[in-house]
């Protein structure tokens, strides 16, 4: 109706991959997802989704296999309370049923379990002053392994002219612990690594500072100032006995801070110009009595120091559109990943209102490149398509 969106989706999938020397692993899904959208009223909207999800994976001839059955229930509001107060509101409900039949060398134990995860959250955006708005949150997260966290988020809006925002945010952010953190079992020669069902959170606190403006009807861009620190980050604890003998901890400490920036600009009608760039600077450290560091801060991911992005959209006329994606990406030191840069395009010809031909490609400026450490060199890649709308 007017008023009411429906929407079901579905999907069903299957694939087989060679894994080499007579061994193969076999992939399949399915999925269905429900939702309602009603509109209520100026600034009044409610949402309801419901979902299944089913995935399995399977190593074959007999190397273990994987299923996981998720349900999902989760309800938004959005209500006015009056002049300058829209009120956000809503929660979810999780069931994951999975079961991991591993092979001697890897498993977990239990092989399976049922996960419930439920969350609650309220926000409350209300302006202060005409050109002030002040937007807080909380959130409650319950997971089945450390319980409920609370996640609170504050922002401040500013605009001191109509086509310019300043910023500000604190925010709280979790990662809940999975089986993998509690419940795996791995070993290879002279190497074990065991879960930790003490494992803990781990958590982060972000700060940011921005700006946003829009001078003219055809150029905006925004700046954005970030310092997030880390706590109880994941690392490989070496315990004691014959051998090296590894678990889970919680024993790494830090933050990363930089400065985001894009912008978009259209020179004219027909072609809209976009960039963005990325500067970040990491420094984690081992808290007291960790026994990982000889195996070193890079177990915790590494990342590039600078990523850049260019992007050209143009309209030739009324049938053709050209795109063009360029990237670059910073040098991983400690992985010994080099730096690299690629070009992607697309160019479609709508050739009448139901048929379009289209030339696609990526990473076209080098036959291959590697993107982290133990990683497959991705090729360069042209497609040709014909797309036909009914």
């Amino acid at each position: 109706t007017a008023n009411d969106l429906v929407t079901l989706q579905g999907d069903v999938f299957g694939a087989k991959e060679d894994q080499g020397v007579g061994a193969w692993e076999d992939v399949s899904g399915r999925d269905v997802v429900l939702r309602w959208n009603r509109d209520m009223g100026p600034d009044r909207h409610l949402q309801v989704q419901a979902y299944y999800d089913h995935a399995h994976r399977a190593t074959q001839p007999h190397q273990g296999h994987f299923f996981v059955d998720t349900y999902d229930l989760d309800l938004q509001d959005s209500l006015p309370l009056g002049s300058g107060n829209q009120l956000v509101w809503g929660g979810g409900a999780r069931l994951s049923h999975y079961r991991i039949d591993g092979v001697p060398s890897f498993f977990f134990g239990p092989a399976g379990r049922n996960l419930f995860l439920a969350n609650g959250f309220v926000q409350d955006t209300f302006d202060l002053s005409h050109a002030v708005s002040l937007t807080g949150g909380l959130k409650a997260e319950h997971d089945p392994y450390v319980g409920t966290s609370l996640l609170p988020d504050v922002r401040i809006s500013v605009k001191p002219v109509e086509s310019t925002m300043l910023w500000g945010s604190v925010s709280r952010a979790v990662r809940s612990a999975t089986p993998f953190d509690e419940d795996v079992h791995e070993s290879a020669t002279g190497v074990t690594l065991s879960g930790n069902r003490n494992f803990r959170t781990e958590k982060l606190t972000a700060y940011e500072l921005g700006v946003r403006s829009q001078p003219l009807s055809g150029l905006s861009f925004s700046l954005t100032g970030f310092y997030h620190h880390y706590n109880d980050l994941r690392t490989a604890e070496i315990a004691p006995g014959p051998g090296l003998n590894l678990f889970w901890g919680n024993q790494l400490v830090g933050h990363t801070y930089g400065v985001e920036a894009w912008s978009h600009v259209s020179p004219l009608p027909w072609w809209t110009l976009s960039a963005g760039a990325t500067l970040q600077k990491d420094d984690f450290h081992f808290k007291p009595g960790a026994t990982a560091a000889v195996l070193g801060t890079f177990q915790n991911g590494i990342d590039p120091g600078h990523w850049i992005t260019l992007d050209s959209s143009m309209n030739l006329g009324r049938s053709v559109t050209f795109d063009l994606h360029f990237r670059a990406v910073g040098r991983l030191v400690e992985a010994d990943v080099p730096a690299y840069a690629e070009l992607g395009g697309r160019l479609a010809w709508s050739i009448s209102d139901h048929l379009q031909l289209a030339v696609s490609g990526s990473n076209l400026l080098h036959a291959d490149h590697v993107e982290y450490f133990g990683g497959d060199a991705i090729p360069r890649k042209v497609l040709v398509g014909l797309q036909w709308r009914p």
